[in-house]
């Protein structure tokens, strides 16, 4: 996946060259492990430092005229970008940047596709100028120390240059995490004199000054022609791009939608006939802890070329806890991803029994593509009584068929002429029934306390912190399926989520690519009308129909989701699991304290020891965040007492 960091002090900055080399030399340790050949490039007034990734496309490049480019990631489309520039022959990523910088300055980031984060140094205007993609493929994060800036992809880096930035920590960050919630500020991380660049945002430093600014917001476009044909181009074209710098490309397969799309376009539509074929990557269980998917890996399977290859992985051992100490050492922060070991123990295996560098993941297919389920209200909105009835497939939206009726009453009443008496009555129960939380109704006072301090019940400001903002103005104009999918795919949780899988897969010797969060798809899909997302009583439907002829059918009518809970609690019990968890809940409970109710996580531990695999999951999630924060407290500040 490659790194970036550099520094860059201010005219008169009391950063001298000894200085500035012992900085570039930590930071340079602290990203190495990232990919793969390190290179660095000192200035005047600093250093730019890189890790090229697997696929060799990222890295750093300088010119005669001092400038420097550093970028972590991928360009698309560098043909018709050279084209633009009129340039000839061969050019790395970062060549071409700095040419196409020298050409249109700060506008290059506009005419920029593919997913990256880079800095660069332009020495005539003595000018540093950092940016991410639209998307957000990976981090990048800055703080100003001693009149300079300093930045990196990796969190570590910062760190390393400026070692007192970890006495800053911001507790609250903490407390979300063992909440299992995200706020809603992102610019914020869990250190406090360092910021998070948001996606699709530059920040220009120059003459000890760093200005931040937003090049590019997503909102809905127009679109002429067949949506399904516009769709496959277009996911057609987000897979193309990410198979640039392959030696061999795997797709992962998990018989979910998702992934078979992704898996039956490379094999069938673009890969087939080349001299390395592809891989389908599968993770298989044994189907003791929950149902098994290999009736759909197999229908897709008997679709592909004879040419694929096919890697299948039982991952039914793994153990959750085997490498927390690698968890907690190479993480500046508390990993978020409770399935992080059964995620990684495939993409391990593909690495040591293949040579493909590439993996092709179907992360972002739900929030891209999206249910559309919020075209049902907009039939009840507009009181297409009708249209909504034949619409309304209560195994789509994940309840009982015997329940239409009521669903459908229950849709007339809040949407319906009545809609404003029956609110004023939701609100009155909603009041009632939380008993004074502020974390949400009708669940609030059962379901988010269980596991957390008691103070968190009733303090509003966790509801201001995690609650999402009420949509106005342009916002409210949209039709509902495009104002509810618009915030989902900007929600901070998105692309919190990206960077902890950028994090996750981090040195596995494989780069992790993920096709629906391409920002010409996500634009298209946000466009469509909700009758486009939502058709003849299926959700995702453009995504089925498109993929007509391409998908087996059983994948293609599929309308449930894989559950993994009762596989994600076998790991948590695999390999000394149990033992792992109660060293957390009853031997750091003095260092969970702070965050947790010990009481109630003992509690629920005692449960899952006894057999309960606790498949409503909050209960379960709880029990990985505290054996990874206790262990992080640990390793990274020795106490609570110093985070306090």
């Amino acid at each position: 996946m490659g790194a970036l960091a550099g520094i860059c002090a201010a005219p008169g900055a009391s950063w001298r060259d000894e200085r500035l080399s012992a900085a570039g030399r930590d930071a340079l340790s602290a990203i190495q492990g990232s990919g793969l050949d390190a290179s660095a490039h000192r200035f005047h007034d600093g250093v730019l430092l890189s890790v090229a990734g697997y696929a060799g496309l990222d890295g750093l490049y300088h010119n005669n005229q001092g400038n420097a480019a550093a970028i972590e990631g991928r360009l698309d489309d560098v043909a018709d970008l050279a084209d633009a520039l009129g340039v000839a022959g061969q050019f790395t990523d970062p060549a071409l940047l700095l040419a196409a910088y020298e050409r249109w300055g700060i506008d290059v980031v506009e005419k920029l596709n593919g997913n990256f984060t880079f800095a660069l140094w332009d020495a005539g205007k003595k000018r540093l100028f950092i940016a991410r993609d639209k998307i957000g493929f990976g981090p990048l994060y800055y703080a100003v120390q001693d009149g300079a800036l300093i930045f990196g992809s990796r969190m570590e880096a910062l760190l390393k240059i400026a070692p007192r930035l970890r006495a800053g920590i911001r507790n609250e960050i903490l407390e979300d995490y063992a909440v299992g919630a995200i706020a809603r500020d992102e610019n914020r991380t869990l250190y406090q004199g360092v910021k998070r660049l948001r996606p699709a945002s530059m920040l220009i430093f120059e003459n000890g000054v760093a200005d931040v600014k937003t090049y590019w917001r997503l909102s809905p476009k127009n679109f002429a022609g067949d949506p399904r044909e516009e769709f496959l181009a277009r996911f057609t074209k987000a897979v193309q791009r990410r198979l640039r710098g392959a030696s061999q490309t795997a797709s992962s397969l998990s018989g979910g939608l998702d992934s078979s799309s992704i898996t039956c376009l490379l094999h069938k539509r673009i890969a087939s006939g080349g001299t390395r074929p592809p891989i389908a990557l599968s993770s298989v269980f044994d189907g003791k802890n929950g149902p098994d998917e290999r009736d759909y890996m197999e229908a897709v399977w008997r679709t592909l070329p004879a040419a694929s290859e096919k890697l299948v992985v039982d991952s039914s051992n793994v153990a959750a806890f085997e490498k927390l100490g690698r968890i907690t050492d190479a993480h500046s922060q508390p990993l978020w991803m409770p399935n992080a070991a059964i995620a990684m123990h495939p993409v391990e295996e593909l690495r040591d029994r293949t040579g493909a560098n590439i993996l092709l993941h179907g992360h972002g297919g739900d929030e891209v593509v999206y249910h559309g389920a919020t075209y049902l209200f907009e039939l009840a909105d507009d009181g297409r009584w009708g249209a909504l009835w034949r619409e309304l497939d209560m195994e789509a939206i994940s309840r009982k068929p015997a329940h239409k009726p009521f669903y459908f009453l229950w849709l007339m009443l809040t949407l319906g002429p009545a809609a404003n008496t029956v609110w004023r009555v939701r609100q009155a129960a909603a009041r009632r029934l939380c008993k004074g939380n502020a974390l949400g109704w009708p669940l609030g006072a059962d379901y988010w306390p269980r596991h957390v301090r008691a103070k968190y019940e009733n303090d509003p400001s966790l509801f201001a912190r995690y609650a999402p903002p009420r949509p106005g103005g342009e916002l409210r104009a949209l039709p509902r399926s495009q104002r509810d999918h618009l915030m989902i795919l900007t929600d901070p949780l998105q692309a919190y989520g990206r960077e902890a899988l950028h994090h996750q897969y981090a040195g596995a010797g494989v780069e992790i690519r993920y096709p629906f969060w391409d920002s010409d798809l996500v634009e298209f899909c946000l466009s469509l009308p909700g009758s486009e997302k939502w058709k003849d009583g299926l959700s995702r439907s453009i995504l089925r129909r498109s993929m007509n002829g391409l998908l087996p059918p059983e994948v293609a009518a599929r309308k449930d989701k894989y559950n993994f809970k009762g596989y994600l609690a076998r790991s948590m019990r695999n390999g000394g699991g149990e033992d792992v968890i109660a060293d957390a809940v009853y031997g750091q409970a003095d260092v969970l304290a702070p965050y947790f109710d010990v009481k109630k996580l003992q509690e629920t531990f005692e449960k899952f020891r006894g057999g309960d695999d606790l498949q409503e999951g909050v209960a379960l999630f709880a029990l990985w965040r505290a054996v990874i924060l206790g262990s992080w407290l640990q390793k990274h500040h020795g106490a609570a007492a110093y985070v306090h």
